[in-house]
């Protein structure tokens, strides 16, 4: 596996959580759901399972366009910290399934 292509402070806070919310939007109407993620750390690649009749899955695949955000589960405010991005969704290797059902 080749070394992580995320800066250290990123790759460390993503192995720390398990949970991101990701957002897609088709005919100017937005939609957002939350799903469970493993790391793939060689291509920065945050990976998901879902339904294929998944509106979120849906809307992603054919949009190819994504955004969403890990952040930190915490009561006080002054804690928060979190991760925004944006990317494209494409469909999982034989690697990242393993990666995602080994997590």
């Amino acid at each position: 596996m080749r070394a992580s292509v995320l800066p250290k402070k990123f790759e460390e806070f993503l192995i720390s959580q398990h949970v991101l919310h990701l957002a897609t939007c088709q005919n100017n109407i937005p939609w957002a759901a939350t799903c469970f993620y493993a790391l793939d750390l060689s291509e920065g690649a945050l990976i998901i399972a879902s339904s294929l009749n998944s509106r979120h899955l849906r809307e992603a695949l054919e949009l190819e366009i994504i955004a969403g955000s890990v952040a930190l589960q915490t009561e006080k405010v002054s804690y928060i910290e979190g991760i925004q991005f944006e990317g494209k969704l494409k469909t999982a290797t034989k690697l990242q399934k393993k990666l995602y059902y080994k997590t």
